[in-house]
């Protein structure tokens, strides 16, 4: 693909796009898409991003999609812009290490000892004989990876 700079505004074409140039228009080959939360970013082939250093980066991990592959990363992770990717933002990772609760995620039983939610999910942990607690209650968004630990 190519990025394609009209004055101040910064484009991605891919391959085979049919393009209109005026006399402003900057055309430099060698670049893939980084579609973020549906934004096209161009991005040097073969470079190496730290994914937070993109534009529009929410959450803590992503989840990143190219050909039939889809991961989640964090965004403290380098991404390596070999090909054109699909950036969902706005995850965070639920990690189970209490062997003795029960975690539902929006309703749903949790098994994994791993998982990802975003900020609008709703957590809650239950143990016998001990109050729920809950994370990203009506009003208290998720904000941040969660840990749960087992009781002492």
């Amino acid at each position: 693909g190519v990025k394609v700079t009209v004055g101040e505004t910064v484009t991605y074409a891919p391959d085979g796009a049919e393009l209109t140039i005026t006399a402003d228009t900057a055309i430099e080959t060698g670049y893939v898409a980084f579609v973020i939360d549906g934004v096209t970013v161009p991005v040097q082939y073969g470079e190496r991003i730290v994914i937070n250093t993109l534009p529009g980066i929410k959450g803590t991990h992503v989840k990143s999609t190219w050909s039939s592959v889809t991961e989640m990363k964090a965004i403290t992770e380098t991404h390596v812009a070999n090909i054109d990717h699909a950036i969902t933002t706005g995850y965070y990772k639920v990690t189970v290490t209490a062997s003795d609760v029960t975690v539902t995620l929006n309703g749903e039983v949790q098994t994994a000892a791993e998982f990802y939610v975003t900020a609008a999910d709703r957590v809650v942990v239950s143990k016998a004989g001990v109050p729920d607690v809950t994370y990203g209650a009506e009003g208290s968004p998720i904000a941040g990876d969660i840990v749960i630990w087992p009781a002492k």
